[in-house]
């Protein structure tokens, strides 16, 4: 789930998101990375983080079934409305915490939209 906020600063805008990674599986997973592409309105990437970054605001979370992570980090734009896709790369682990297979969660694009003017 994302949620996107922006705050007028300058001749850019901050948008600040949450992120909530909850664990639907049955089994207890970790997230070790992230790759994240950052888009202005015209669809140019603006930023991009590249995959395999290493966790996600410094930290690789151990998500066990049934709980979620989350967590709150920020991007600005020259220009709105943006839009933010990407994936985290994942690991399945044992009852030691040992990875045992690994995967990519996508991220479905999501939006960021400026600040409504009042009429």
């Amino acid at each position: 789930e994302e949620e996107e906020e922006e705050e007028a600063g300058g001749s850019k805008l901050f948008y600040t998101y949450r992120v909530r990674v909850a664990n639907v599986g049955t089994e207890t997973v970790q997230l070790l990375g992230r790759h994240w592409i950052i888009q202005d309105s015209r669809g140019v990437t603006v930023t991009e983080v590249p995959r395999g970054t290493r966790g996600v605001i410094g930290c690789t979370p151990i998500i066990k079934p049934g709980t979620c992570f989350q967590y709150y980090s920020g991007t600005d734009l020259d220009e709105a409305p943006g839009s933010m896709h990407g994936s985290f790369q994942m690991a399945v682990l044992d009852d030691r915490s040992q990875p045992l297979e690994s995967f990519d969660a996508e991220v479905a694009p999501f939006h960021f939209w400026p600040p409504s003017t009042p009429a």
